[in-house]
């Protein structure tokens, strides 16, 4: 369903889901979990939660890829890899302009195992 609205975060999938090996499952009625993934776990199900709008695929996955346009977008989560992968490669001066213009680029931190909302949120 298009709601027209242009999701302002935008989250890259993890890296065992960028090879489809393990995807993003409803774990219970109000839960979505990914074990591979502790540090996205709670952020994401807060974004869900409060009603946040990030994009999705045409197959309801997590994008695998920066689009070549971010315009609307306000922040990137991403995987600390995978900013570091494309801060060094061709999508280097994509972020950089991002930045630049006020956009947010967040990492979840790696030692992050909570079990509930990141604290701030909910």
């Amino acid at each position: 369903m298009d709601t027209g609205a242009v999701p302002e975060l935008l989250i890259l999938a993890p890296a065992h889901e960028r090879g489809m090996s393990e995807l993003w499952q409803a774990a219970s009625a109000n839960q979505f979990a990914c074990p591979a993934d502790q540090p996205f776990n709670p952020w994401i199900e807060a974004f869900l939660d409060e009603g946040v709008n990030f994009a999705f695929d045409d197959d309801h996955r997590l994008p695998t890829e920066l689009p070549d346009d971010l315009t609307g977008v306000r922040c990137i989560v991403l995987e600390r890899a995978l900013q570091d992968e494309l801060r060094s490669g061709e999508r280097a001066e994509q972020l950089l302009a991002f930045e630049a213009a006020g956009g947010y680029v967040f990492s979840p931190p790696a030692s992050a195992l909570w079990t509930g909302a990141p604290a701030g949120v909910g």
